[in-house]
């Protein structure tokens, strides 16, 4: 007891979207077509953007903010970097694209739909050169390292990411049983961390997935049950 305290700060407008952005600043997407960004006690609130478009999701890529679509199957989406308040295509347009950025904000990560197939992808940002990841998966189910650079964390779905997706994972209709590999863009090399299912008899779906600041453990939500796993990957 005393040991913590709360606070709460009302944020300017209603908010659709959120994500930390660098230092101590958050981003957000505003339901008045805006994106503003402020520190997270709602001081030097900043308008990013404006525009008719109200459903970004956003993050850091960069000198600049990540901003995508929401992804489906049955739309093309595009991701942008948002710099100076001028938005520059990434990539787009593609079916069920997801794209997220490593917590340095110097890799983009995406996956979209490819007929009936999943493809993921990094690209390392200010450069052209991308590289594919095998197996894939859906880009949300990665982490990226700010120790090493180039090196991803994700959960691949032993059997594939499979038909109508991200839609139905998305909607909880469809659950994955993941293995966690570890990608590097520099090598292109793909290693098989750890196999939930067939180490430890259990069925994990990875979700919100983060590393510790010392990268010894990788915690994430296991999206069948909302519940929260820590796997420690030294």
């Amino acid at each position: 007891d005393g040991l913590y305290a709360v606070s709460m700060t009302l944020l300017r407008g209603e908010l659709n979207n959120i994500s930390v952005g660098t230092g101590d600043t958050i981003i957000y997407t505003l339901k008045d077509s805006a994106v503003a960004s402020s520190k997270f006690n709602g001081d030097t609130v900043k308008t990013l953007w404006n525009g008719p478009f109200t459903t970004w999701r956003t993050g850091v890529l960069g000198s600049g903010v990540l901003l995508t679509t929401k992804a489906s199957i049955s739309l093309p989406g595009y991701a942008y970097s948002l710099i100076s308040g001028s938005l520059s295509k990434l990539v787009g347009p593609l079916n069920g694209l997801v794209a997220i950025a490593n917590p340095g904000g110097n890799y983009l990560m995406y996956s979209y739909t490819d007929g009936n197939t999943t493809r993921l992808f990094t690209r390392e940002a200010g450069k052209g050169t991308i590289v594919e990841f095998s197996p894939s998966t859906l880009a949300e189910k990665c982490v990226g390292s700010t120790k090493e650079k180039g090196i991803f964390y994700c959960g691949v779905p032993a059997e594939g990411v499979g038909l109508n997706e991200p839609d139905m994972w998305y909607q909880g209709k469809a659950h994955f049983a993941d293995a966690l590999w570890r990608f590097n863009a520099l090598t292109e090399a793909a290693t098989l961390v750890v196999d939930p299912g067939e180490m430890f008899g259990v069925s994990l779906d990875l979700s919100s997935a983060v590393l510790s600041s010392d990268e010894q453990y990788l915690v994430f939500i296991n999206k069948r049950d909302l519940s929260l796993w820590a796997l420690s990957l030294r």
